[in-house]
């Protein structure tokens, strides 16, 4: 139940998810717990129960503020952000606010800070990185095409975008200072790329530390086979 509450591809949903999902997770902990009890699993071998959560309505839909102390920790999905659904283009898995931006632009921190406020505690939340980056095309070349109108194209695994895009082919790389965030921008094809790359997770990572966060996740290894990405975090963590 990744969405209580909400449609997607071949999901049932009704209203009373929302309490519901808060009942499932208590039934799971105390299953869970008593298994733990049984089996003589204590301290870091006791079994975990996690859920991985989103912003924006996902909370309209869940009772964060209650659900939250039968887990042990939260995936949040500050990844795809901006994709298909959404109106423009965008920084899919940005750290901070683009300036060039809207004021309800969706990022990692105005996520977080939405779990913070229903009184979740800072050390259960996981932020998310994207091993991917996500393509628009036929966008408007204002801005090298940041927040502008386009058609939404696919995902390109990390390591296609460091062997064919970043800087190769047409595109440009970019850094968006403000959004901690990189993208890639093709002038000649009106395309446009974010994504994640070893700087803006090292960011991420310095965040999750200033925060004290719970950690990072990411998804999804095999998009780093080279683990360039994964150094970064474990790097900068330590």
């Amino acid at each position: 139940m990744e969405y209580p509450g909400q449609p997607g591809p071949g999901i049932k949903f009704r209203p009373d998810d929302k309490q519901n999902f808060t009942l499932l997770l208590k039934t799971l902990r105390e299953s869970l717990d008593n298994l733990s009890k049984t089996r003589n699993r204590t301290g870091d071998n006791k079994y975990t129960l996690t859920i991985a959560s989103s912003d924006g309505e996902y909370f309209d839909h869940t009772e964060m503020d209650k659900l939250h102390v039968y887990l042990d920790w939260i995936n949040v999905m500050t990844y795809d952000l901006y994709n298909v659904a959404t109106p423009t283009t965008g920084h899919h898995t940005g750290l901070y606010p683009s300036a060039s931006g809207p004021a309800n632009q969706r990022c990692t921190e105005t996520a977080i800070k939405q779990h913070l406020a229903a009184g979740i505690p800072a050390n259960k939340l996981v932020i998310g990185a994207a091993f991917y980056g996500r393509l628009w095309t036929d966008v408007n070349p204002i801005n090298n095409g940041l927040y502008q109108s386009g058609r939404y194209v696919q995902t390109y695994s990390y390591a296609d975008l460091a062997a064919n895009y970043i800087n190769k082919n047409g595109f440009k790389g970019y850094w968006d200072e403000a959004a901690k965030a990189p993208y890639l921008w093709n002038s000649d094809t009106k395309s446009l790329i974010t994504y994640d790359d070893p700087e803006s997770l090292k960011a991420k990572a310095e965040y999750v530390k200033s925060h004290q966060l719970g950690g990072i996740m990411y998804w999804e290894h095999s998009n780093d086979p080279g683990e360039s990405l994964l150094s970064a975090i474990a790097a900068t963590l330590k």
